[in-house]
């Protein structure tokens, strides 16, 4: 291959300059590669971001349902509908 990254940076090195179409071509491959890579890294994050919160919305609203549940209201009326969200 006629480059070579240096470590983590974009800087790219040439090892054989003499030969300008393939350094071109390969700078656009490997322009593209990095382009795909970065980009299927930042899908799966997101992906493992949305199972994250999906998991916290499922245990939050099996918290929620549980203490609706556990609520008990003694009530032998019900308010009208006009009144209901009124507080006292």
């Amino acid at each position: 291959m006629p480059i070579r990254t240096r470590g983590h940076s974009k800087e790219l090195q040439w090892i054989h300059p003499k030969d300008r179409d393939n350094r071109e071509k390969t700078v656009r491959k490997v322009c593209i590669s990095y382009s795909i890579i970065s980009d299927m890294w930042y899908e799966v994050r997101r992906k493992d971001q949305q199972e994250k919160r999906n998991e916290i919305v499922e245990s939050e609203t099996a918290a929620i349902v549980e203490d609706i549940k556990s609520r008990d209201d003694e009530v032998k009326t019900y308010p009208s509908s006009d009144t209901f969200l009124e507080t006292k």
